[in-house]
């Protein structure tokens, strides 16, 4: 008989923490038998580790088949109830001996599951101004948090081969976070199934190359391939590049790790940037998540338009090829 897996929820999963999660996480991997997670030491999670805890516990329940259990909590937890009220245990099919999701606040809406048939801009837009509901928000800042949504919805949607949960959350510091996370393939899996020319004399390269790689402007798994119309590539390969730029420029963070390479940035003060390159990590995360922050303040007078024309200015992109049009997907199947 199988040994039985318990999982021990850190206390914080966090941008600087994350690692934490993703060690919990790789337990039931060693273990093959019945999960038992403890969420009792739960004390501070950010979007993308509510998210990424989601994906995983929905593989191991729903894709391995294996018996999800979580642990009644003996005292009253913050987070729990968060969750709880975001449609955590909903989304996974199991009880928690606690009250059933509710509906958005002002501060965070439900978690939604990223499928094939998923609406992403009407999800995008519900999520905004769900998040937003009561706060100032012009109609730029609406624009430009849509625009990432999408993105990421999107990248899930066509790419993960598995399945995506993504949620936003409005801190009353005027931050601004979007978190997503799957349970797929990952990036470096992506550029070699779909036979993407990018891989030619880089078959060595491990995780944290190809996530370097996927920020780069116009490189994605499928600019080479023609879309079902002609009218071009499947996609334009500059959806996290533009997300990426767009949380540099209003002073948030941008993280994406996919499988064993992570990428962290930090942008809260615009003359010191921190961009370290991607590192491998151990032991990995099985799938993609992301993390993308906002300060909607910091866009002053520019508009969503301007920013945007400013990004594809940097990225030498302006006036070159087809206009823009909705979401610029980095993926696509």
């Amino acid at each position: 008989m199988s040994e039985h897996a318990f999982v021990q929820l850190p206390a914080r999963a966090g941008s600087a923490d994350m690692q934490d999660l993703i060690k919990a996480l790789a337990v039931p991997d060693l273990n093959k038998g019945d999960i038992f997670v403890s969420m009792s030491e739960m004390e501070f999670y950010e979007p993308s580790a509510v998210c990424a805890l989601l994906a995983q516990l929905t593989r191991w329940k729903l894709v391995d088949g294996r018996a999800v259990t979580v642990l009644p909590c003996t005292r009253r937890n913050a987070v729990v109830g968060y969750i709880r009220h975001m449609g955590f245990f909903q989304k996974l099919g199991i009880t928690d001996g606690g009250a059933t999701a509710k509906g958005a606040t002002a501060n965070y809406v439900p978690i939604e599951e990223v499928k094939g048939d998923t609406k992403v801009d009407a999800v995008a837009l519900k999520m905004v101004k769900a998040a937003m509901s009561g706060r100032s928000a012009n109609d730029d800042v609406r624009q430009l948090l849509c625009y990432a949504l999408g993105e990421l919805l999107k990248n899930v949607q066509q790419h993960s081969r598995g399945t995506g949960y993504v949620m936003a959350q409005y801190y009353e510091t005027g931050l601004f976070q979007i978190g997503i996370a799957d349970n797929g393939i990952g990036i470096k899996e992506s550029y070699i199934t779909s036979l993407s020319p990018k891989v030619k004399g880089r078959e060595t390269w491990n995780d944290a190359q190809w996530v370097e790689e996927a920020i780069r402007c116009q490189s994605s798994s499928k600019v080479h391939l023609s879309s079902s119309q002609g009218e071009g590539p499947v996609n334009r390969g500059i959806g996290l590049t533009m997300c990426r730029l767009f949380a540099k420029e209003c002073l948030g963070h941008f993280e994406l790790t996919s499988h064993a390479g992570r990428l962290a940035h930090e942008f809260k003060f615009m003359d010191k940037p921190i961009e370290p390159a991607a590192i491998e990590i151990r032991p990995p995360y099985h799938g993609v998540l992301c993390s993308i922050a906002f300060n909607p303040s910091a866009m002053g007078q520019i508009s969503f338009m301007d920013l945007r024309r400013q990004a594809l200015t940097d990225l030498g992109m302006l006036g070159k090829g087809p206009p823009l049009t909705g979401s610029d997907t980095m993926f696509s199947s």
